[in-house]
């Protein structure tokens, strides 16, 4: 089979490209950098080609609405039935990211995949042109590379001090979206896209209207400004690296929902560095005893996992905590 090239626009993809041809169009061009290595014979060139394809499998039509961690994990496990180790969804994001930040005409033959692979930590692109020059003039290898970028992201983190502050809010308020079946009911919006109808005795089912639990059998109606119902608590599942969880949150009336929760204001290093690890044990030391712990959820990020606060039953910040203690840097979102 010939290998497609998408150089000239890669995301207009042939209807006649489905996800299988493509998987096999990536297959043969990492077999072929397989036959690179062995004759230390690296061409960043196939790197970028698969990163192309990777973008092609990501966008072919029909899959646009699994777009994001989905599809990255979907083609992971792929990748591994057939090679075995080595292709986590985070190396796959590597080759993603090579292809989408960087042009065909921009890479420089004088770096190594290592190197690049370590410059797609740099979201500055002038500062990543400048190690790029920096690489050839004073011939860096990976791990020096790796600790000029840890050493420039620490003076950063010195420099920018943590201004965010969690918002006003209160766990356990609803909102009437709909009435019920009967005078007494309503469907009531538990956040997350999660809907039930209740019985609200005493409460007039208006859409629009804000109540509380005030007892297991009882509720009022509340006022409360625009986002301040967005809070919940719950327990920690998972640690996913240094500025993301896994939590299950109580949307209360016995309903409970896991998902994956970005630190806001918060910027860990990549979980295979050094640094990236310790933010990941120091937020584990934080928040592994915690049963209740209090969550501000805003927006979500183009990943689906939703920017969120985070408050310990001690009442200890842990957004602000990482960054202050240099475990992250502060990353205004």
């Amino acid at each position: 089979m010939a290998t497609t090239d998408y150089t000239d626009n890669p995301n207009n993809v042939d209807n006649t490209d489905t996800y299988e041809s493509l998987f096999a169009n990536f297959c043969q061009l990492y077999d072929r950098t397989l036959q690179r290595k062995k004759r230390k014979d690296e061409n960043l060139l196939d790197y970028w080609q698969m990163g192309i394809t990777i973008l092609a499998m990501i966008g072919t039509p029909g899959r646009k609405e699994q777009y994001g961690q989905k599809n990255i994990s979907h083609l992971s496990h792929d990748l591994t039935q057939k090679y075995g180790e080595g292709f986590k969804t985070r190396t796959v994001r590597y080759f993603r990211d090579f292809a989408s930040q960087y042009k065909k005409e921009e890479l420089n033959t004088a770096l190594k995949w290592s190197h690049y692979r370590a410059l797609l930590s740099v979201t500055d692109k002038e500062e990543r042109t400048r190690l790029e020059q920096r690489i050839i003039k004073e011939h860096l290898s990976k791990d020096a590379l790796q600790k000029i970028i840890s050493l420039s992201r620490k003076q950063r983190q010195s420099n920018t001090p943590f201004t965010l502050t969690p918002r006003n809010a209160t766990p356990g308020i609803f909102k009437i979206i709909d009435t019920g079946s009967t005078t007494e009911c309503a469907v009531v919006d538990l956040g997350f896209n999660v809907n039930r109808a209740l019985s609200l005795p005493g409460v007039p089912p208006i859409p629009g209207t804000y109540v509380t639990r005030i007892s297991p059998r009882k509720f009022g109606i509340v006022s409360i400004q625009p986002g301040e119902r967005y809070c919940y608590t719950g327990k920690l599942l998972n640690f996913i690296d240094g500025d993301t969880v896994k939590m299950r949150l109580n949307l209360h009336f016995d309903i409970a929902i896991d998902i994956p929760l970005r630190l806001r204001g918060v910027d860990a290093m990549e979980i295979n560095t050094k640094e990236g690890k310790k933010a990941r044990r120091a937020l584990a030391n934080i928040l592994k005893k915690q049963t209740d712990i209090t969550v501000y959820t805003y927006h979500h990020d183009r990943y689906g996992r939703y920017i969120a606060d985070l408050i310990t039953s001690d009442g200890t910040y842990v957004n602000k905590h990482l960054v202050e203690k240099g475990f992250a840097r502060f990353l205004k979102m």
